[in-house]
């Protein structure tokens, strides 16, 4: 499930995986946008990250998974898929266990963290040319909020950015969650 955990003291926790399909979501929408693109690459890769802050007596936390595939072109697509429900009314969602809290995670992209998600992926260095789809998504009812989504797309663009570059995500991911 998770192949690294990256913890920076006085900021957050975070595990990246290869981006196993455990979180994929009945999609309700998909929100597009996209940037301008960076240096090419060539490839595909998957990627998911488990986001926790432990800053006062609410932890934030949310999950967040997706594939960066490279293409051609000036600009780099951003996909969002969004669920059907807001936070309150996710019914009887799936849930799995997450691997920074004891708590499960609720499977899905609820509508009102749909925005964060987006301004997240499209902060920050430029991607290759392609795509940027998130497919994955979970949280936690009491302690998930738009901010730690924002947070979560912004360790996940890092992770990709990293891994489709040929490096280990880590020291992409660890500047990201020192920035908090």
């Amino acid at each position: 499930m998770t192949d690294m955990i990256c913890d920076v003291p006085q900021h957050g926790v975070v595990a990246v995986g290869n981006g196993r399909d455990f979180a994929a979501h009945t999609v309700s929408t998909w929100t597009r946008t996209s940037i301008a693109a960076g240096a090419l690459a060539t490839g595909s890769v998957r990627a998911h990250v488990e986001v926790l802050r432990r800053i006062s007596g609410n932890p934030g936390r949310a999950f967040l998974g997706g594939r960066l595939t490279a293409g051609d072109g000036a600009r780099t697509r951003i996909e969002v898929g969004v669920s059907a429900f807001d936070a309150g009314g996710c019914g009887d969602a799936p849930t799995f266990p997450g691997a920074l809290w004891s708590s499960p995670l609720i499977v899905g992209l609820p509508t009102e963290f749909a925005a964060a998600v987006v301004a997240g992926l499209t902060a920050g260095s430029p991607l290759p040319p392609g795509s940027l789809t998130a497919d994955q998504a979970a949280f936690d009812f009491m302690c998930s909020s738009e901010p730690m989504f924002e947070r979560a797309a912004a360790v996940l663009r890092a992770a990709l950015g990293a891994k489709i570059a040929g490096f280990e995500p880590e020291k992409a991911v660890r500047a990201v969650v020192s920035g908090w």
